[in-house]
């Protein structure tokens, strides 16, 4: 499979998952170690103010981040949140933009960013560290049509 494939294949996959359809969270553009997302309208309530809850913004980073780390995991493993930080800047009104980076990673942790920005105002900042598990999934043999490839795949994305 090509490098434009896996990626077509992986955006493909994080836009089916439950979270994305619940909070309208879209991955728009992915490479290994970053991801880019929007949020055009929050389908949950509003502050008065207009602004996505800071508590739906934690979840949707820990999104971002959590299938942002996937992308540099060995095969058979998936991202645990250890920490996760946010600096709630301004107020978060949609339309938002948020881009995920890989600052660094090991076997054992990987250390992410995200900057939510709405329109070009940077709205918050969350940094967090993810820890690589594979000791509760599936085994291939057990696994059903609709989980994804990533869960099992033999390499890491874009090799």
């Amino acid at each position: 499979m090509t490098v434009q494939a896996d990626t077509e294949a992986y955006i493909a996959w994080v836009n089916s998952l439950p979270l994305a359809a619940s909070f309208g969270i879209k991955c728009v553009e992915a490479a290994r170690g970053s991801t880019t997302m929007t949020l055009v309208a929050s389908p949950i309530a509003t502050n008065p103010n207009g602004a996505v809850h800071g508590g739906v913004v934690s979840a949707l980073i820990d999104h971002a981040m959590g299938t942002t780390a996937m992308t540099v995991m060995t095969a058979r493993a998936a991202p645990v949140t250890a920490t996760l930080n946010i600096d709630y800047l301004a107020p978060a009104v949609p339309p938002l933009t948020l881009r995920t980076t890989v600052l660094r990673h090991s076997q054992a942790l990987v250390f992410m960013q995200t900057h939510v920005r709405s329109g070009e105002r940077l709205v918050d900042v969350g940094t967090g560290t993810f820890v690589p598990r594979a000791d509760y999934l599936l085994d291939p043999t057990e696994a059903t049509d609709d989980l994804p490839a990533y869960y099992f795949a033999p390499r890491r994305f874009g090799d």
